[in-house]
């Protein structure tokens, strides 16, 4: 299973309590995110050559691991 750090720590940091919260990702496209998505639940996903190189930036600015411990 993958997960990000970069998700773990934003998430547990905020109290329960906020209903409708937006997050803004600066350093990844919606297709991206989507793929990187699709990744952590799936564990594989295809990219195109064209788009793996924003795709590998994405997860490592997302800090993006195969197997993280909580």
């Amino acid at each position: 299973m993958a997960c990000s750090k970069h998700f773990q720590e934003l998430f547990e940091g905020m109290p329960h309590s906020l209903a409708g919260l937006i997050v803004i990702l600066d350093g990844t496209s919606a297709h991206n995110m989507a793929s990187l998505l699709e990744f952590m639940y799936r564990g594989e996903v295809h990219v195109s050559q064209e788009s793996l190189s924003s795709f590998l930036k994405a997860a490592e600015y997302l800090q993006v691991c195969m197997f993280c411990h909580s």
